[in-house]
C-alpha cells in the first residue's frame, strides 16, 4: 500500500487487471486474521495520508456485497454465516488498528502478527 501510494504521489498509474486469476494457499484462522487487519489499521493511523488517497471501508464494503452475491449466486447459501463472521472479524482488527495509540503496548504485542515492529517501544513511544 505505501508503495503504491508514493506511486500514485508521482503520477504513476496502477493497473487493475479483472482477467487475472489469484490463487491464495493459506487458510488463516479467524484469530490471525484479526491480527493482521489489527497490522493493517496501525498501517493507516501511522500513515494518514495513504488512507487519504483511498477509502478502505467503502471497499470492504463492496467486496463484503459482492463475496455474498456470489456464495448466494454459486449454491454456497452455508457459507453467508462465515463469510460475515469473517468480514466482522477483520473489520473489527482494523478499527481497533486505527485506534493503537490509545492502546497499552501489552495488548499491542498480543494482537499483532508482527511482533518485530513492537520491540524496543515503550508506552510512551508507540
Amino acid at each position: 500500500m505505501f508503495l503504491a501510494a508514493k506511486l500514485l504521489q508521482r503520477a504513476y498509474k496502477i493497473a487493475y487487471q479483472a482477467n487475472v486469476a489469484v490463487y491464495d494457499s493459506h487458510n488463516y484462522s479467524l484469530a490471525t486474521q484479526f491480527k493482521m487487519y489489527f497490522d493493517v489499521g496501525v498501517f493507516f493511523n501511522r500513515n494518514r495520508w495513504v488512507k487519504n488517497l483511498t477509502r478502505p471501508e467503502k471497499e470492504g464494503i463492496k467486496y463484503l456485497r459482492k463475496e455474498l452475491l456470489f456464495l448466494s449466486n454459486n449454491g454456497q447459501k452455508s457459507w453467508i454465516l462465515y463469510a460475515l463472521v469473517n468480514t466482522t472479524t477483520r473489520f473489527l482488527g482494523y478499527r481497533i488498528g486505527l485506534v493503537e495509540k490509545r492502546l497499552l503496548l501489552h495488548f499491542k504485542k498480543r494482537v499483532t502478527r508482527n511482533k518485530g515492529f513492537w520491540k524496543g517501544q515503550t508506552s510512551q513511544s508507540s
